[in-house]
């Protein structure tokens, strides 16, 4: 899936939030400057919230719920799903890899392949989609 070619602002948005997803060919690896880019993301959002829990212990317990709840909600969640998409990398580059295989090869066995790479994988999809 190279959107690059389609969707300049899409792929500049996606490399200045971090999102270095392998949306491209397998073979391309990702510059240094790219991964000390991605790695200083993630540890702005680590210190964020190991920052914003201090701050939820440290507030008034009134002030702290009423301002620090949904902060601290979704920090979790982008810190769990971030952790659990890195642990199950290879799914997701099997995934990726049949789709693109798909988008370039007319078949009819997508809805089966699909199902079979989203299956491992489904249990993170359902809580991004609940939460």
């Amino acid at each position: 899936m190279n959107f690059h070619s389609v969707n300049d602002f899409n792929f500049l948005l996606n490399r200045l939030s971090g999102n270095f997803f392998p949306l491209k060919v397998p073979d391309r690896q990702l510059t240094i400057i790219e991964k000390l880019y991605a790695m200083g993301i993630l540890l702005l959002e680590v210190i964020y919230f190991f920052l914003s829990l201090r701050g939820f212990f440290i507030l008034p317990v009134v002030e702290a719920i009423q301002g620090g709840t949904v902060n601290i909600a979704v920090l979790i969640e982008v810190l769990t799903l971030t952790f659990y998409m890195n642990y199950q990398r290879k799914p997701y580059n099997l995934l990726i890899q049949s789709v693109n295989h798909l988008l370039i090869v007319d078949s009819h066995k997508h809805v089966n392949i699909l199902k079979e790479f989203l299956n491992p994988i489904m249990k993170v999809l359902k809580f991004y989609t609940i939460a």
